[in-house]
């Protein structure tokens, strides 16, 4: 029988994402210092500057563990790099719970946390899944329709969980992209089919997982003690500090001081990229890439009717197929359109086992 360990925090890095993993390590050594966090690293660059430092805080994963070497390559060969890191948070709380935690919260690595939260953990172990409400304003209802009613940023799962885990991950291995008119946003959005089946606690605290987008609703200020509030008097816990933040915001000052510590406590000496870096997608060396980029034939698509969907995704993968540089052209064409379905049907028959 495997033995049970502790509730653990998890979060996906990569080069360029070093620095805000690095301070949220920082982060919950302070708040919770008793739950590890697991790093997922998706290249060599993130695992070298890690790896001197795992002890009983950091645990070490790699996207190609966690995956499996074949699904791995798979992903490589048609996502881009910011869809495998979306996608991989949920291949991550699916590990986290194999190897025995008894809970674990997937979070995205640039949250900053003024406060614990002992009672989000709490009921995450007491349900099998926690969401976090992404409360757009009601007038914008429409908001919801593209971009789903939760928050990918903190997601929890119990071991009770692990079902619903895995549903997540077989889905977000299948497709992982923006694509409204056919239910798609990421990896975020299959979290709005996981209430209707599982136990799930709903976080609709407006100060957790605060954003530049919910700073009206929550209208922040500082009371006599210096801690901060919502205008109700809500206490702000975990700010979510996005590419848009203000950054003369004091959370967002205060996420960029815990980023520069957390890089000195690695002192791994390796260069943290910048964002246009981190955006950056290496042009693959033969030129019909080039042209394909040129049509962006996956966004015209993408304006096409609800009825054009299906083909929109094909053009899509296409488009992937022809673009990415990992891996050689055979071998991506190979895993896209014959390999795929194979592991992915896998990955369904692990979620959905025969009763």
């Amino acid at each position: 029988m495997q033995k049970t360990m502790s509730f653990c925090f998890a979060t996906v890095t990569s080069t360029g994402y070093v620095d805000q993993t690095a301070g949220l390590w920082l982060n919950l050594q302070a708040m919770h210092p008793g739950s590890p966090l697991v790093v997922c690293c998706l290249d060599d660059h993130a695992w070298n500057a890690f790896s001197p430092h795992i002890d009983d805080s950091l645990i070490l994963v790699r996207a190609s563990t966690v995956w499996g070497e074949a699904n791995w390559v798979n992903l490589c060969a048609r996502m881009t790099r910011p869809e495998r890191a979306f996608a991989t948070k949920a291949a991550l709380a699916v590990w986290a719970l194999e190897q025995g935690h008894e809970g674990v919260m997937v979070l995205d690595s640039d949250l900053l946390f003024e406060e614990p939260i002992p009672d989000l953990i709490t009921d995450c172990l007491e349900s099998q899944v926690l969401l976090v409400a992404a409360r757009h304003n009601l007038r914008h209802w429409r908001k919801s329709n593209t971009f789903g009613l939760f928050s990918a940023g903190i997601v929890g799962f119990a071991a009770a969980g692990l079902r619903a885990a895995r549903i997540w991950k077989a889905q977000a291995f299948d497709e992982c992209r923006a694509l409204p008119v056919d239910g798609l946003y990421n990896e975020q959005k299959y979290l709005d089919y996981l209430v209707g089946s599982f136990d799930v606690s709903i976080v609709r605290d407006i100060g957790i997982n605060v954003s530049p987008s919910t700073l009206k609703l929550v209208n922040p200020r500082q009371n006599a003690q210096g801690r901060w509030e919502a205008d109700d008097g809500t206490p702000i816990r975990v700010f979510h500090y996005s590419r848009s933040a203000d950054s003369n915001l004091p959370f967002a000052r205060s996420k960029v001081d815990l980023n520069r510590r957390g890089l000195e406590k690695l002192k791994a000496g390796l260069p943290v990229a910048s964002m246009a870096e981190r955006m950056a997608v290496k042009a693959p060396p033969f030129s019909l890439a080039r042209i394909v980029r040129f049509m962006r034939l996956g966004a015209a698509w993408d304006a096409l009717p609800v009825l054009l969907a299906r083909l929109s995704r094909a053009m899509f993968t296409l488009h992937r197929v022809l673009t990415l540089p990992d891996l050689t052209l055979p071998e991506r064409w190979d895993q896209a359109f014959r390999r795929k379905h194979a592991l992915h049907l896998k990955l369904e028959d692990e979620a959905f086992p025969p009763k």
